[in-house]
């Protein structure tokens, strides 16, 4: 690899209770739940022989809770930005898609077909 390259790893946050209800959680700080712990451990495990020289999150919890176990078995801390958060969804924050989609049908049609809002 070139010395001058840079390489970036991105990993999503693991899984909460909100993600398998499929709720919009936008800036909702959600944690964490047992799945997406086990996850978090799975991709650290998986990037263990991955060396990083920074590990960048979201303040939110479950942005920082994934990328603190990742970076547990790296010994880096972990740089939290508030601007790494995940967009705000106003109204919609909250709601299950079906909801969000029953309360404004109309809004829908704004996004691109088969994309959540």
């Amino acid at each position: 690899m070139n010395p001058t390259s840079t390489r970036l790893c991105l990993v999503r946050h693991c899984e909460t209770d909100w993600n398998a209800e499929r709720r919009i959680q936008g800036q909702n700080n959600t944690p964490l739940n047992q799945v997406g712990i086990a996850q978090a451990a799975a991709a650290s495990r998986a990037l263990s022989s991955t060396p990083f020289s920074a590990i960048y999150s979201s303040d939110l919890l479950r942005a920082q809770h994934t990328a603190e176990t990742i970076a547990a078995a790296q010994h880096t801390a972990v740089i939290t930005q508030v601007s790494l958060r995940e967009r705000h969804y106003g109204i919609f924050q909250g709601l299950t898609y079906a909801e969000a989609e029953a309360r404004c049908p109309d809004v829908r049609t704004q996004v691109a077909p088969g994309t959540p809002y």
